[in-house]
């Protein structure tokens, strides 16, 4: 199911880039997009898994090691993170790493069929 935050935010990437004097090529676009897709989606599971633990998110920064700030942009995937610190918060969370990329594949790929599904009815 894809939410309505993340469809309004990939709109907004997608009107980004229909300028003819962009000079990012499609290509860029897409890895642009995925980046995007993949922020929000780790910051999504990150947030999910964090509520249901009961923890603040000061909570969770303090045990991370981050700052409260860094986490919060995670969460919202404005930043792309680093391995390590993925590493940190499911320690703090306490879940294993790959929990946080489980069936990440399957919705990562809708995520991505959606993206695809806006950018030909933009086309038409």
């Amino acid at each position: 199911m894809i939410d309505k935050e993340f469809a309004a935010s990939l709109s907004v990437i997608s009107l980004e880039f229909t300028n003819p004097l962009s000079k990012y090529s499609i290509r860029k676009f897409n890895n642009i997009c995925m980046k995007q897709i993949i922020s929000c989606e780790i910051g999504k599971r990150i947030r999910t898994i964090r509520l249901s633990k009961g923890k603040t998110m000061i909570n969770l920064a303090h045990d991370s090691d981050m700052e409260y700030i860094q986490l919060s942009r995670i969460e919202r995937g404005q930043i792309n993170t680093t391995i390590f610190q993925l590493y940190k918060i499911a320690q703090a969370l306490e879940v294993d790493l790959q929990f946080l990329f489980e069936n990440f594949e399957t919705e990562i790929n809708d995520k991505l069929n959606f993206e695809n599904l806006l950018d030909s009815s933009s086309k038409k």
